[in-house]
């Protein structure tokens, strides 16, 4: 899978939470999403750097918060809203293409919020999406890598 198809299954599978997805597609979206906030980002930065050089920050600390939630930082949240559920739903798919439930991605959603454990659980969840799949149909669907495998059988 290319990055252009990647991408048309990661928004085209928007809410598709029952078959599986590929390594390629999770790694393809992954640079997709950091390439979208950095170019996001500019920005953001540019105008935090402006309110910096005017000075205005010394005399309003708070001046900062308008900053971020205001025109320059509204491209990203809208990004990341439009984003979470998709993205969850790949996390999901991820899952199921080891025959595993989806339910365990829970624990990675979750686990980001206990302190040291998150650090294992992200370092997990990388190694995890390193790995490939169950080979052949499971029972969350065809292998995504070899969609055509029961043809010739």
């Amino acid at each position: 899978m290319g990055f252009i198809e990647a991408i048309k299954s990661f928004y085209s599978r928007y809410v598709d939470f029952q078959t599986r997805s590929s390594r390629s597609e999770y790694w393809w979206v992954a640079l997709y999403q950091i390439i979208v906030a950095v170019v996001l980002m500019i920005p953001l930065f540019g105008a935090i750097g402006g309110l910096a050089m005017s000075g205005d920050l010394e005399s309003n600390p708070t001046a900062i918060y308008g900053v971020f939630f205001g025109m320059a930082g509204l491209p990203i949240l809208l990004f990341f809203l439009v984003n979470i559920i998709p993205g969850i739903a790949l996390g999901v798919r991820r899952i199921h293409d080891f025959d595993k439930s989806g339910w365990l991605y829970l624990i990675v959603l979750l686990g980001g919020f206990i302190p040291i454990a998150s650090i294992f659980i992200s370092i997990g969840w990388l190694i995890v999406n390193f790995l490939r799949g169950t080979v052949g149909p499971n029972r969350f669907g065809e292998d995504p890598l070899d969609p055509i495998s029961d043809t010739f059988s």
